[in-house]
């Protein structure tokens, strides 16, 4: 393969945190060819040091344009507006990817354009913006910002077709200029260990209890006071549930304090953050996602290729449904219709299997780090008028 020695990219992640954007980058990189496609991963601000470590060691170089925190978003959007026009006029780029939630943060791509740089590729990895209060402003941006900053848009990505619609509009998305990449998992690093499962249970004292579980931010839009209710009741039908919860968030403390107001903290482990998380996920008997929104969850993804029986809500996708143990829900009928699949859960297909089907349908990571490199040059050569190579 052939590339121009001045070939530089930008990766793009707004908030550098332990989510699902940053679970498809980390998957990127560890199949990344820096030799041949030099990159730079660039984020606003940092959330977490959960990766900083592998970074390092894959030589992924991080620009961080926000250097402290703003109490006010105004402020903070504004700060990092500047701080991105001066890295795009300056930081040599030939193309920049960006992974992006909302249409009105595509004004990036906007000042790409303005900065000279002749590919910008946009990726949705949403399908909804969480309520709140300020709900109806951000519609509105998302609205103007998908009319205002779409043309800059030199290639269109989704991790799903409803994040496609939601970031690029249905016109767009029906012209087929929308091209879908998978959040795929490293299908390998999940397939289940029995062995390591039961290591994991006996170290963490369930090992005779039925393990209802989940990955994820605490926020609005992993809906977990619905989880948290739904276990309450789970509980007073099986005196085995165990609710094992990874990860952290803005709503952690509201969910701790609940816990505590239903009298089940000996019940739930809050375990935090952590970069094995196949080895909590083969410890759950049941995988629970019932957000409200989302674009693709890489975390169901994860879950079934370590073999677990997954309940996910009917508002994700279900291009999410990889293999064949994975049932939807409804979130608007109440939590009963999940405890009562929480109870008995039992998985359609052995968990070797399930990891298998799940690469099978182009969900493994090493394949689609492959496609994305791949696209990105094919942008850069057609941009730059080279010659056609091959990946």
């Amino acid at each position: 393969m052939h590339t121009n020695p001045i070939t530089k990219i930008a990766v793009y992640c707004d908030h550098w945190q332990n989510g699902g954007v940053e679970a498809y980058l980390m998957n990127l990189f560890r199949y990344w060819d820096f030799a041949k496609l030099p990159c730079e991963l660039v984020v606003s601000q940092m959330e977490t040091d959960l990766y900083d470590a592998e970074l390092a060691t894959l030589g992924v170089v991080r620009r961080v344009t926000l250097a402290k925190r703003y109490r006010s978003p105004i402020r903070r959007i504004l700060s990092n507006l500047s701080a991105m026009h001066h890295l795009l006029a300056t930081g040599g780029y030939t193309a920049i990817y960006f992974n992006l939630s909302n249409s009105f943060t595509m004004i990036y791509a906007w000042m790409a354009k303005r900065a000279g740089i002749p590919v910008r590729v946009v990726h949705s990895h949403c399908a909804g913006i969480r309520p709140g209060v300020t709900f109806p402003i951000k519609m509105m941006a998302h609205r103007m910002g998908r009319f205002l900053f779409k043309p800059s848009v030199t290639d269109f990505l989704a991790c799903s077709e409803l994040a496609g619609r939601w970031m690029f509009g249905e016109e767009l998305f029906q012209s087929g200029k929308v091209k879908l990449i998978n959040n795929a998992v490293n299908t390998k690093a999940f397939t289940m260990q029995p062995d390591e499962r039961i290591r994991i249970r006996a170290e963490l004292g369930i090992k005779d209890k039925w393990v209802v579980g989940t990955v994820g931010r605490f926020a609005e839009q992993k809906n977990p006071f619905f989880l948290l209710d739904a276990f309450r009741q789970l509980t007073q039908i099986r005196p085995d549930a165990f609710l094992l919860w990874v990860g952290e968030g803005e709503l952690m403390d509201s969910i701790q304090k609940r816990a505590q107001e239903f009298g089940i903290t000996d019940k739930v482990l809050f375990f935090g953050t952590t970069n094995h998380v196949a080895s909590y996920l083969w410890a759950m008997d049941v995988f629970c996602l019932p957000s409200r929104f989302e674009g693709l969850s890489i975390v169901s993804v994860e879950a079934q290729a370590a073999g677990c029986m997954c309940l996910i809500s009917d508002r994700v996708t279900a291009q999410c449904k990889v293999s064949d143990n994975v049932r939807f829900l409804s979130i608007d009928q109440g939590v009963e219709p999940w405890v009562a699949a929480m109870q008995n859960a039992k998985r359609v297909c052995e968990p070797k299997e399930a990891a298998q089907q799940v690469a099978q349908n182009g969900f493994d990571a090493g394949a689609t780090s492959i496609a994305v490199q791949a696209l990105l040059l094919d942008a850069v050569q057609h941009a730059e008028g080279s010659q056609e190579v091959a990946y």
